[in-house]
Formats: structure tokens, C-alpha cells, sequence
């Protein structure tokens, strides 16, 4: 069976080593590029009780080790093998999504008047701006880097829909987005009812619920492990 891979380059050649070439052929074509950007030299991140990652892009593009002793909050198991390598001591995982991470903050947080800092892209994750409008927390994001749609492996995503029956996986609500727009604009939606996708959760899903797929499959988990075990039990038909 032929898998795409749609995650940035650096990311999907991790993945493509952990999964069993002996049932699947790997291709790779990444529907986002991450580009770090210039911190915002205003804000002093020694006032932050705490600090939040959602990505393990935020934890390589920091790059500031005066905070291997605050109190990091990670979304999951990725951003918090990330920040163990990176040299973090005080983690608490989430293990889970954007909302077990936010019933996390809350429960630690509620009472206490605290300022924490979320170590993010350009793009605001709009659920962590509304669960702290209103509460004790001082919610704050500090971008260090950028994800930007791309389109420049349009061709090789054009000829993996017409020449294959396979398997596309989604990591992100970005790369669901930018291979909405490849499809509708190079106009390949009649060649995605023969493919079987593969995505992180249910909300990433969503951005594609308007095209028509094989089969859907999403990972019991918001983990790469749970979405491995998706694709290494996926035989040819």
C-alpha cells in the first residue's frame, strides 16, 4: 500500500523510519513548510510562571535556556519527548489534546492569580485565547515560528490521487487545509473517493468532512504512536 506523507519534510522522514516498509511504500510531500521567526524582543519571559508548548516546533525554535527550570506544560507525548531532549526538567504532560491540556492549566491554576506563556506560531490557537479570557490567568503567546501552506509539491499530491488507491496522513488542521486547496483548485476531488485517510483527531477531519474519502480513520490518541498503529495494521486490498 502507498502512503503520503504530508507533515514537513524534517518530520515525515522520522515517520517514514518507524513505519514497517515491508507492508508500505512511503512518498513524501509536505503540505507546510516551518519557518522560524524573530522573537518579540518585548516580552520577558522570567515573568512567566509557567510555559506552555502545543509543538515541538515551539521547543526548537526558542532556543532560550533560562527556562529549563520553569514549570513546562506539554499537549502530548511528542512535545514532551521533545522537551525532555531539549533539556526541561518540570514537565507536566497532558497526554492528550488542546483540551486536556487546558483542564490541566485550569485545575493547576484556577485560584491563582499567574502569568503564563505560550511558546507558539504566528497562528493563535483560538481555544487557549477563550478558556482564560475570563479567569485568573494571564494568558500570553510568544511566536517563534511560522507555518505557511504550501503548494509546491502540487504534481507529486496530483499524481498519488489519479495513480493510487492509498493512504494520506494529516498531523495538523494546516496540512489538512492546504491539501483542501490543492484539490479543489487543481480540481482532483473525484480521485480522493479511492484513497483512505489518516488524521490525528477529529477536528483536523473536519477541515476535509466537504470531500468524499474510502475509508476515514482517526487516531484513538492525538499521538504519532496511535496514528502508527492505524497505518502499520492497513494491508493492501
Amino acid at each position: 500500500m502507498k502512503i503520503l506523507l504530508t507533515r514537513p519534510e524534517r518530520d515525515s522522514k522520522k515517520l517514514a523510519l518507524k513505519i514497517e516498509k515491508s507492508k508500505h511504500t512511503i512518498e513524501i510531500a509536505p503540505l507546510i513548510r516551518i519557518i522560524k521567526i524573530k522573537s518579540n524582543e518585548d516580552i520577558n519571559v522570567n515573568n512567566f510562571s509557567a510555559i506552555i508548548f502545543t509543538s515541538k516546533n515551539g521547543i526548537r525554535y526558542l532556543g532560550n535556556s533560562s527556562l529549563r527550570e520553569k514549570l513546562i506544560f506539554t499537549v502530548g507525548d511528542g512535545t514532551y519527548i521533545e522537551a525532555k531532549k531539549s533539556g526541561y526538567k518540570n514537565i507536566n504532560n497532558a497526554n492528550g489534546d488542546v483540551f486536556n491540556l487546558i483542564g490541566m492549566i485550569n485545575k493547576s491554576y484556577v485560584e491563582i492569580n499567574t502569568n503564563i506563556l505560550h511558546i507558539t506560531s504566528l497562528q493563535p490557537n483560538k481555544y487557549f485565547i477563550n478558556a482564560f479570557k475570563n479567569t485568573k490567568i494571564n494568558y500570553e503567546i510568544l511566536p517563534v515560528y511560522e507555518s505557511r501552506i504550501i503548494d509546491d509539491f502540487k504534481i507529486k499530491i496530483e499524481n498519488f490521487l489519479i495513480q493510487n488507491s492509498g493512504v494520506i496522513t494529516f498531523f495538523s488542521s494546516r496540512t489538512a487545509d492546504s491539501f483542501f486547496n490543492i484539490v479543489n483548485k487543481m480540481k482532483l476531488n473525484k480521485y480522493c473517493s479511492k484513497q483512505i485517510i489518516v488524521g490525528l483527531s477529529t477536528q483536523i477531519i473536519k477541515r476535509l468532512e466537504s470531500l468524499k474519502f474510502k475509508e476515514i480513520y482517526i487516531a484513538k490518541k492525538p499521538n504519532e504512536e496511535s496514528l502508527l498503529s492505524i497505518i502499520n495494521n492497513l494491508y493492501c486490498n
